[in-house]
């Protein structure tokens, strides 16, 4: 995560930073990127990138961190004029983050992630490895939460944290294929609903829906 010292520079140079980075990571991978394109492009010293960033891994997680921040307002939003319904805004997600980050071309920074040699890691650490930015993650969960129409859903809240982070996963998934796999968008797009409505029905909801029935004979008899 950026230090004290970036968060205190004015906003003029904190762009020139992100922009500069922004083209690197979306010029080549992780692996390859070159801080001192990055320094020089942004105008600072390489002294000075140390003071604000441990390596150039913490600023990919910065700028990738700032992004997800906003689509998770944009998510809330979502949820508010679909009235809670947490089924339709995990449908709607996938579009609408394809077609976004394509269109300003953050999806190709997202794309060299991908294909590195340490996307694991770096997914297995995730952005929140700091406590600031679990603190984060929790409070967007909690107010996605506070958003959910319950009367409808009614799912616990541990439930439905654990129902975010398997939608999260699924969508690297989806990531995989489309940059890895080169499937097209559209089939990517129903591989990721197909496994959203997995999660909502089940994987034989049609036996599901015959066991309740016989449960309600049962209980009738």
């Amino acid at each position: 995560m950026p230090t004290e010292r970036f968060k205190r520079l004015p906003k003029e140079k904190v762009e020139a930073i992100r922009m500069a980075a922004i083209r690197e990571f979306m010029r080549v991978s992780p692996d390859e990127a070159s801080i001192n394109r990055i320094i020089r492009d942004a105008e600072i010293s390489r002294g000075s990138f140390y003071t604000y960033f441990e390596d150039k891994i913490e600023l990919l997680k910065w700028i990738i961190g700032d992004r997800i921040r906003e689509h998770w307002l944009s998510y809330l939003t979502h949820m508010e004029e679909v009235n809670g319904d947490i089924w339709n805004t995990l449908e709607w997600v996938f579009r609408y983050t394809m077609e976004r980050t394509l269109n300003d071309g953050f999806m190709d920074i997202i794309g060299n992630l991908v294909e590195s040699s340490g996307f694991h890691k770096f997914l297995k650490k995730g952005i929140n490895g700091e406590t600031a930015a679990n603190k984060d993650t929790m409070n967007y969960m909690e107010e996605l939460y506070q958003s959910l129409d319950r009367k409808r859903f009614p799912i616990e809240r541990q439930m439905f944290y654990d129902l975010i982070e398997t939608h999260s996963m699924i969508f690297m998934m989806a990531l995989r294929r489309f940059h890895i796999d080169k499937m097209p968008l559209d089939q990517v797009e129903e591989y990721y609903i197909r496994h959203i409505r997995m999660l909502r029905y089940g994987v034989c909801p049609a036996a599901e829906h015959e066991n309740q029935e016989r449960q309600k004979e049962k209980k009738e008899v």
